[in-house]
């Protein structure tokens, strides 16, 4: 399962740069942040699967982690291509940092129960 969400992520990371290579209205900035974006999410979602946290929580994450996933890569995806004054890429930032606080609380939650 650890190692399909490798192939997955590496399929979706694939498609996402032909298709920013075939349409020249995906800019050049969007295509990186959007990948970015994947491999990230790509990275959480292996790295949760690999941990030792209760399944119960792992089924929950997921579920969070890929809506998330979908949130940023739909934010990152009209993001102006400025890095000053960027409130998408600003939403983008605090999505990711919710995410890893949210793992970070689970795993010591799951530790202690």
């Amino acid at each position: 399962m650890k190692n399909l969400t490798l192939v997955i992520g590496g399929i979706v990371l694939l498609l996402n740069l032909v298709i920013g290579l075939i349409f020249s209205s995906y800019k050049p900035f969007n295509v990186g942040l959007n990948s970015g974006v994947i491999i990230v999410n790509t990275l959480m979602l292996y790295i949760l699967g690999a941990s030792q946290i209760k399944d119960g929580f792992k089924i929950s994450l997921s579920f969070l982690f890929l809506i998330a996933a979908v949130i940023e890569f739909i934010l990152a995806f009209f993001v102006p291509d400025t890095w000053e004054n960027n409130v998408a890429l600003t939403m983008l930032i605090l999505l990711f940092a919710g995410q890893v606080i949210l793992y970070v609380i689970v795993y010591f939650v799951s530790k202690i129960s």
